[in-house]
């Protein structure tokens, strides 16, 4: 018996295609060898999941809160191991409750952490691995999230700025007239 493969439009004998018993004849539609190709490409295997999370959002985040709680060491080594995208996430967030635009990424940190050459943009400290990501307009004053509002700064110099006006904070510093 044959059957004909959705993705390649070939016929095939049954023994080409994966058992589906939800089917009425109990293969499924695509055959072995064009089901392994689609898993190869990975940008088709990420839009796929991509739009199975958009579907399913709310079971998604049921099965990683599960995942969390039954390894929390393996959610633990991601974190240590992604911190500047577990900060990224959380600066978008934070800029989404806020109601502000734009998003940045660990790589652009990166670039502009090399751009400010390791120095904090108020006080020209040398930042280290410790420093802030401060949004130069503030996020409550209209500010965006995006990477050309944002420098980093100390902890110091964040801290003393909050949600001040830059020029003002500046000015207060003594570096503006």
């Amino acid at each position: 018996m044959l059957k004909k493969c959705w993705k390649c439009q070939s016929a095939k004998s049954l023994e080409q295609f994966y058992v589906d018993r939800s089917r009425s004849d109990g293969k499924q539609p695509i055959c072995k060898v064009c089901l392994k190709l689609s898993y190869v490409d990975p940008t088709r295997r990420k839009a796929s999941a991509e739009k199975y999370r958009v579907a399913n959002l709310e079971k998604c985040r049921e099965a990683s809160k599960l995942s969390k709680r039954k390894n929390p060491e393996l959610a633990k080594k991601w974190v240590q191991e992604n911190i500047e995208k577990v900060i990224s996430y959380k600066a978008s967030n934070r800029a989404k409750r806020k109601q502000a635009t734009g998003k940045y990424t660990g790589q652009q940190v990166s670039d502009l952490f090399e751009l400010q050459k390791g120095k904090c943009a108020c006080c020209q400290v040398n930042l280290g691995k410790t420093f802030h990501r401060d949004h130069i307009t503030p996020l409550v004053a209209g500010g965006t999230n995006d990477i050309l509002n944002i420098q980093l700064l100390c902890q110091k110099c964040n801290l003393q700025k909050g949600a001040k006006d830059p020029i003002n904070f500046m000015q207060t510093l003594g570096y503006l007239i």
